[in-house]
């Protein structure tokens, strides 16, 4: 296509390029010369001097195009990318076609990224859905592990329920409600139930 004949180009003004440089060389010592070649002579090597100077800042010119033009394409290119990122991370989480709701949990999302190491740059420049997906994700069961953790405490701190019947000395009750959690342990031998006797 267009583009491809484009990068040809631009490798083939390359290649020209470093040719004509390597050619032209150093600005020569044009005393020197004066001195040792005939009016004739001289008036050549000037004349080829320039030649390859102008050959040069030709090339130099169309270069500069030609990256003009490539820049513009990826521009071009890079904005449909994102048009169709953007829709494909719309159908990976449905729950960001809410727009206020998208733009609550990104700002969120990019809060957790950063305490994950990743920099403002690298966050802004994240233009392929997957990873946004993976980092939603993550930061989603981040979210719910604290919920957890918050109704876990939650409960503990719970006052205990006074239970109809005869008292029970505190020993007494603590006692009972350790031989139960032994027999939990060695019916189950969970690592739940280990917690729980050695927690008390």
């Amino acid at each position: 296509g267009v583009r491809q004949n484009r990068e040809k180009e631009a490798q083939g003004l390359e290649l020209l390029s470093n040719h004509l440089q390597s050619v032209q060389g150093q600005e020569p010592d044009w005393d020197r010369l004066y001195d040792e070649l005939d009016a004739k002579e001289y008036a050549r090597a000037v004349q080829l001097h320039n030649e390859r100077k102008n050959d040069l800042a030709a090339v130099q010119v169309e270069k500069g195009e030609i990256q003009k033009q490539q820049a513009a394409e990826n521009q071009v290119a890079f904005q449909q990318h994102l048009v169709t990122e953007k829709q494909r991370l719309l159908d990976a989480i449905p729950a960001w076609q809410d727009e206020t709701r998208m733009k609550k949990e990104r700002a969120a999302v990019v809060s957790y990224a950063k305490t994950l190491g990743y920099t403002a740059e690298e966050i802004q420049v994240a233009s392929d859905h997957r990873a946004v997906k993976a980092l939603y994700d993550s930061w989603r069961l981040s979210t719910l592990n604290k919920e957890t953790d918050v109704a876990k405490k939650k409960v503990r701190k719970a006052p205990k329920m006074a239970k109809a019947g005869t008292p029970r000395a505190k020993g007494e009750s603590q006692t009972r409600r350790k031989k139960q959690l032994s027999q939990r342990l060695n019916k189950e031998r969970s690592v739940n139930a280990a917690v729980d006797l050695l927690l008390g």
